[in-house]
């Protein structure tokens, strides 16, 4: 992830796990956060699973030569799909960061296309009410 963020001119960012989960020495910023949501978008497939509101997988598991196979289904935790234009990106929330959020709005009444990234929410529900307040203000 250091190699992709160097090569999208991502300044202010140091990844220090794989996982992007909390890490000691892991930082970056909105901007940086906008950039790399900008290259996910012209990942073909992306688009279409940042919409989804949710995703039911089939598990197989062997174990001492026996199979099962069990239903996983994952909740997208962005209430902002509900909205007029937003298509999700990403959520996010850890100690250090706070409420997370990178959205990608198309305008449906121009279709202008924006992403807005907020960091440092008080909360996880202030992530959503901060992304729009943002909304308003361009």
């Amino acid at each position: 992830m250091n190699s992709i963020a160097r090569e999208l001119n991502m300044r202010s960012t140091l990844f220090s796990n794989p996982h992007g989960l909390s890490g000691r020495e892991h930082y970056s910023s909105a901007e940086d956060m906008a950039l790399l949501s900008a290259h996910l978008l012209n990942v073909s497939l992306v688009e279409q699973f940042i919409e989804c509101r949710s995703h039911e997988a089939k598990i197989k598991i062997s174990n001492n030569n026996q199979i099962t196979i069990r239903s996983a289904v994952w909740e997208n935790t962005n209430k902002l799909l509900e909205k007029p234009g937003f298509k999700g990106i990403k959520t996010g929330h850890t100690v250090n960061a706070g409420g997370c959020l990178s959205s990608y709005y198309i305008n449906p009444l121009n279709g202008e296309r924006l992403i807005i990234v907020v960091m440092g929410c008080k909360s996880q529900e202030a992530r959503f009410s901060d992304t729009e307040a943002t909304l308003e203000l361009l």
